[in-house]
């Protein structure tokens, strides 16, 4: 299916604490990754830039005078969407509603995940041109484990066909989530009524995901590139070693 509107969010509003003292001053999405300077913020505006979005919206908290600075500097059409407190992912998401067409599917895309691959910019856009909220509420984009950038951990999911199960053997899985997710902004507004008794207006994504899958609705969609969750000063320093040579 063809979608007539593009519209994207990216999640910068964390506050990197797995990161400190480095996020103390800078917030993580801005941390440089290659020798001059490139950051992980600058690396997706610009995937989603090539890939002719309509609309792209920041969500902004943790020194959010920082990101305000370097978007409007290079990306002046972005929208920031500046949040009063704490909400995390899926409370950011529905805080920058408003900014949004709400009968269109929109790209959420984490700011601290690096992609490399030759067809890494077309990810998004095969993203939306095939999401069905018809059939799915969530669909998310996955990665080998064995190809996360200085990855340890467990894997977050097992694909059947393109569905997602979480850990199913509650103990390991094969993928991880690698930050893309398209999603329809009522499946959020009715996981946000959902979630609101226990969680109020601070939730994540995670949540949603969840809610996804206990309804057989949660697919995803494979990257075969190589990956990196920018979550700790290893990952960081192991990203950073990586790219050295093609800064």
């Amino acid at each position: 299916m063809t979608q007539q509107f593009k519209q994207a969010m990216v999640m910068a509003a964390g506050l990197g604490s797995r990161l400190l003292p480095l996020t103390r001053d800078v917030p993580k999405p801005l941390l440089p990754i290659m020798n001059d300077g490139t950051n992980c913020l600058s690396l997706v505006l610009d995937r989603l830039h090539r890939q002719k979005m309509d609309r792209i919206v920041v969500n902004a908290f943790h020194l959010a005078d920082a990101i305000t600075t370097f978007v409007r500097a290079r990306y002046p059409n972005v929208i920031i969407s500046f949040e009063p407190e704490p909400l995390e992912t899926g409370g950011g998401f529905i805080y920058a509603l408003p900014h949004f067409e709400h009968d269109a599917p929109v790209l959420v895309v984490s700011s601290d995940t690096y992609l490399e691959g030759d067809f890494v910019d077309q990810l998004g856009i095969d993203m939306l041109g095939n999401f069905n909220p018809e059939a799915e509420d969530m669909l998310l984009s996955i990665g080998d484990k064995a190809r996360g950038i200085a990855f340890a951990g467990a894997g977050d999911y097992e694909l059947t066909g393109n569905r997602l199960d979480y850990r199913p053997n509650g103990m390991s899985a094969l993928y991880v989530f690698i930050g893309h997710r398209v999603v329809m902004p009522a499946f959020m507004q009715m996981c946000a009524e959902r979630l609101r008794p226990t969680k109020g207006t601070c939730f994540s994504f995670k949540d949603c995901f969840d809610i996804a899958e206990a309804n057989g609705r949660l697919t995803g969609c494979r990257f075969d590139g190589v990956w990196c969750d920018l979550s700790t000063v290893d990952t960081l320093n192991a990203l950073r070693a990586r790219l050295a040579p093609f800064a």
